[in-house]
């Protein structure tokens, strides 16, 4: 099913892609895995795309976890193509790409390399929890979730959650060792 939409200021082309299985034989995907999947899906639709930003997304429906493991059942991942006002939006659900969305808007000023995270979600949300006491979400944002993305050349990952006092909390670590890298409270 193809769909010419206009949106953004632009026009995008919108493809809905149902069926394909994860190969991590999981419905929940850990931030490493759904960057894998996305990342098969952004290289056929351009070899030179790079990432743009990972998180997990919300569902109501998700009974077990919410997290707690550092796997969720629903991601968005952003690619883009470096020089070109091109981009690749993913929707992933159980494990499997239900959505793609290229759009003409977005150039990747820096992205994201596979290979450059090296500990994954569960090991973060881990060290959230045990060393900086981060909470699940209780509302917006139930339980835990994760988010990747670069700023000036520096790679983090986000683990996004409550503080002791209730506040909605991201707790930054470079994805390459695992250090901590700083955190943001909104009151």
């Amino acid at each position: 099913m193809i769909k010419k939409w206009m949106g953004w200021g632009g026009s995008f082309l919108l493809l809905i892609i149902l069926g394909q299985s994860s190969p991590y034989g999981s419905s929940q995907l850990s931030l490493k895995e759904a960057v894998n999947l996305g990342w098969r899906h952004a290289a056929a639709w351009d070899p030179e795309a790079v990432l743009i930003s990972a998180s997990s997304v919300d569902d109501e429906y998700e009974e077990e976890g919410k997290g707690n493991n550092g796997r969720r059942r629903f991601w968005n991942l952003i690619f883009a193509v470096p020089e070109k006002d091109r981009s690749l939006i993913l929707t992933i659900r159980d494990g499997q790409v239900q959505l793609k969305e290229t759009i003409d808007v977005y150039r990747a000023a820096e992205g994201v390399q596979v290979h450059e995270i090296i500990v994954d979600s569960p090991q973060l949300v881990k060290r959230a929890r045990d060393k900086y006491h981060l909470l699940p979400g209780v509302t917006w944002a139930e339980g835990y979730h994760f988010v990747l993305f670069k700023s000036e050349n520096v790679l983090f990952a986000a683990v996004v959650g409550l503080n002791e006092k209730e506040q909605y909390t991201k707790i930054f670590f470079d994805p390459q060792d695992g250090s901590y890298l700083g955190m943001s409270i909104t009151e």
